[in-house]
């Protein structure tokens, strides 16, 4: 008996404030204020939760206005546009700077293949039929003086 009295004070001593609590934290809370501001005999500009009472015509300012009443200059989604935009532009730059560099290194790569090719082999190539067309040393040397151009102009180290 005495443990179920011990649990009940302890389930009232926790339960009712957290249950206060949560009540509390659920409710809308909607302080709106009314500031007024206005200038005084003095020049000086003051500003209460009251009008004044010997000026009538004091200025309203809103303190906490309405979501509808205010007009952020952006959003997140504004914002999150502009981003996504930059970065597109930024990807698109990257791209075009590096395509001419990826050009040179297909060029490097290509007459680097070609000087292995014509290193001390007979290389041919195919004509219109299929056929294997042996090169002639004219054209041999050409080719090999095209790539060695080639891997000077394209080719960094």
């Amino acid at each position: 008996m005495r443990f179920a009295k011990e649990n009940a004070s302890l389930r009232s001593k926790f339960l009712y404030p957290a249950l206060f609590l949560l009540v509390s934290l659920l409710l809308p809370v909607s302080t709106t204020a009314q500031i007024y501001k206005w200038v005084d005999q003095n020049g000086k500009t003051q500003y209460g939760d009251r009008p004044p009472s010997e000026r009538k015509e004091p200025q309203l300012l809103k303190v906490n206005p309405d979501r509808q009443a205010t007009t952020p200059t952006s959003t997140w989604e504004d914002n999150d546009r502009e981003f996504r935009k930059r970065r597109i532009e930024r990807q698109m730059q990257a791209e075009k700077e590096a395509a001419p560099v990826a050009a040179a290194q297909q060029i490097c790569m290509n007459a680097r293949h070609a000087l292995q090719m014509l290193d001390g082999k007979v290389v041919f190539r195919l004509n219109d039929k299929g056929e294997r067309v042996y090169m002639e040393d004219e054209e041999r040397n050409a080719v090999e003086k095209k790539a060695m151009q080639d891997i000077a102009t394209y080719c960094r180290r």
